[in-house]
């Protein structure tokens, strides 16, 4: 959530004119850096439950 609210205040802050600046891109970057991480952590709990599914 604090990935999104960021980003929706940096392009509050400044005149968006639809180009994609550097602040966007890196603030993207993050969130999707976060949500790839957050699927690891997801797919190792599921392993981990039904692990004798996964043999």
């Amino acid at each position: 959530m604090n990935l999104n609210s960021g980003k929706v205040m940096m392009k509050c802050g400044m005149k968006y004119e639809g180009t994609m600046r550097k602040a966007d891109i890196e603030a993207y970057d993050k969130g999707e850096d976060h949500m790839i991480n957050f699927a690891d952590v997801l797919i190792r709990g599921i392993i981990k439950q039904f692990l004798e599914k996964f043999k």
